[in-house]
């Protein structure tokens, strides 16, 4: 939608820009054409686009790109830059991304040099969760959102309820119908993200852990929760909310007293924690240590 490419131009302009940007609609080329002026606002100071392609820090690729250019990229934001103080990284249909080069992109999203900033587009629920927990989601157009509110509301759903539980289950049309229909599994997101939010405060809740060690499928629901609260943290902490509705609206104001209290550099480390933990959770390994783990995790960034 217009009104989110603004937003995200201003907090560009403002010098409120994130690292990371996924931006996704059901119009590629719209989503194309906010990538480049964007890349132009934070390259040149303006939104003109015609010279992108001869700047030194300006680099474009395509999902199906080799893991030797995703490479090549790696050494290349590592020095210094050129003609500008910030350097850009495009890349089209990351849904398209192989297992190869997903990981060299998770070794620069996690450790974003500074002055580089990377726009991805694609198909959101085709990206992984280690790419989109990176990244702040900005969706044009007529996307996934409104798409997963318009299930629920033919499932009998008002339109608020519709909208929070699409919002809450961050487009998942699954994971959003369990919202609606399941109220043990509401219980399960709220108790995931007081977790969250008692770890972030300095405190342990094994219990929260020694509760759903037992279920796997569960456990992995809580982090990816976790997760999406890290998302509204990372918008709180950019000072702006460039999507309708937060994935916690219930916990807004928690996570905004959080994101006042943690950088992005820790809010970096907190989502690494979680995604480890979803890694580990996907394997044979015992579920109530994967959890005590990310607990103790996150406990060390509180104390830091």
């Amino acid at each position: 939608m217009a009104d989110a490419a603004e937003k995200l131009k201003r907090s560009i302009v403002e010098g409120r820009a994130m690292h990371g940007y996924l931006i996704c609609g059901a119009d590629s080329n719209a989503a194309e054409e906010l990538m480049l002026e964007c890349a132009a606002l934070l390259l040149f100071g303006n939104e003109n686009t015609d010279t992108l392609s001869l700047s030194p820090d300006f680099f474009s690729l395509d999902g199906t790109v080799r893991i030797d250019d995703i490479r090549e990229i790696r050494r290349e934001v590592n020095k210094t830059t050129f003609s500008s103080a910030n350097r850009v990284v495009l890349i089209k249909n990351a849904h398209l991304l192989n297992d190869f080069s997903i990981n060299a992109m998770l070794k620069m999203l996690e450790e974003p040099p500074e002055g580089t900033y990377f726009f991805l587009s694609g198909i959101e629920q085709r990206i992984i969760p280690t790419i989109r927990s990176r990244c702040m989601i900005i969706r044009l157009g007529s996307g996934s959102l409104e798409e997963t509110a318009a299930v629920l509301r033919r499932k009998g759903a008002d339109a608020l309820k519709a909208s929070e539980y699409a919002a809450m289950a961050n487009a998942d049309r699954e994971t959003a119908l369990k919202l609606y229909e399941d109220e043990s599994f509401r219980k399960l997101r709220e108790n995931a993200l007081k977790a969250l939010i008692v770890a972030l405060s300095g405190k342990l809740p094994f219990q929260f852990a020694k509760d759903i060690g037992k279920n796997r499928t569960s456990a992995l629901y809580c982090v990816v929760f976790m997760l999406n609260a890290c998302h509204d943290m990372l918008c709180f902490k950019s000072d702006t909310s460039l999507n309708e509705l937060m994935t916690a609206p219930d916990f807004a104001e928690a996570l905004r007293e959080l994101s006042e209290r943690f950088t992005f550099s820790s809010i970096s480390g907190i989502i690494k924690a979680l995604t480890d933990a979803c890694e580990r959770l996907s394997s044979n390994a015992g579920i109530t240590p994967i959890l005590d783990r990310m607990i103790v995790e996150l406990n060390g960034i509180a104390q830091i």
